[in-house]
């Protein structure tokens, strides 16, 4: 929720970023119900985009997966591309035509999960690192190729080895069949998958039954727990240089902002790189910079 550049929250950047390619009828945004009210207001243009609020946070698979799930039930064969709100994107009508052409690869390839990666600017060992194999397919910015090998925030030697040897950064924007999301997650991540299908159903008998299944559901890491296990099923297309930054941490707030030759915002100067933020999370609700 935090407005980091220009006038718009990453979240409103992201929703009109995502706009370029899909309309907010189809669109479905993913929270917390402690951040319902923030949502309301970054959503009050998007009325007809469906919010599912999630009780409390069980980790990025369940947060992806209940989603899919859900959407599953209605078409199994629905194209799904998950969006990150914490990103840099310079140039959203490159960044989401790229997209687009993993949509059609996705759609071509029923059980493949297609990466969106980037090239990486250093060692980074706080996201995720992929080595690429043989091309499978291409977009019109080069190959969609099998992964090889998927390493979520490895150790900082690793990372100074992955970088050398010119591996891509996962960017965490994932594309596939419904169908494709729902059987890599039975398959590798069977106690979140079962959690969430419990939920789904659970759902029929309202909010109650909703919440109590929900907080059965074990926490885990959708990198750790299903990608990095999957390779055979995963492929990954390469953004050009210079499109994407991603903003987890203060650190990289500065450094993606330092790398994109951008000026620091009027808000974050003469703060620390290590916390510029209010609170105690750097990017949380009701704290924007």
């Amino acid at each position: 929720f935090a407005t980091v550049l220009g006038t718009r929250s990453l979240l409103r950047e992201t929703l009109d970023r995502v706009g370029i390619l899909i309309p907010p009828e189809r669109m479905l945004v993913v929270g917390r119900r402690s951040h319902e009210h923030f949502l309301r207001e970054e959503l009050a243009d998007f009325p007809r985009a469906t919010v599912l609020l999630q009780p409390d946070n069980r980790g990025t698979a369940a947060g992806i997966l209940l989603p899919i799930h859900g959407i599953a039930r209605i078409d199994p064969q629905a194209i799904v591309a998950v969006f990150p709100s914490d990103h840099l994107i310079l140039g959203s009508n490159a960044f989401m035509a790229h997209v687009s052409q993993a949509v059609a690869f996705a759609r071509a390839h029923p059980r493949r999960v297609l990466l969106v990666g980037a090239p990486p600017s250093r060692p980074e060992p706080d996201l995720g690192w992929v080595e690429t194999g043989e091309p499978v397919g291409a977009t019109a910015s080069g190959p969609i190729c099998r992964v090889v090998r998927f390493r979520e925030k490895p150790a900082p030697e690793e990372a100074r080895t992955y970088f050398a040897r010119g591996f891509l950064w996962n960017t965490f924007v994932i594309v596939g069949r419904a169908s494709a999301f729902v059987e890599a997650g039975r398959g590798f991540a069977p106690a979140v998958s079962a959690g969430v299908e419990h939920v789904v159903q659970a759902a029929i008998g309202g909010p109650e039954a909703f919440d109590r299944a929900f907080a059965d559901i074990p926490v885990a890491d959708f990198s750790r727990s299903i990608l990095e296990h999957c390779p055979d099923r995963l492929v990954i297309s390469r953004l050009p240089d210079g499109i994407w930054s991603d903003l987890g941490t203060p650190e990289r707030v500065f450094e993606s902002l330092a790398e994109a030759r951008l000026p620091i915002p009027a808000g974050l100067r003469g703060t620390s790189p290590v916390s510029p933020f209010p609170g105690n999370s750097p990017l949380s609700a009701g704290s924007p910079a």
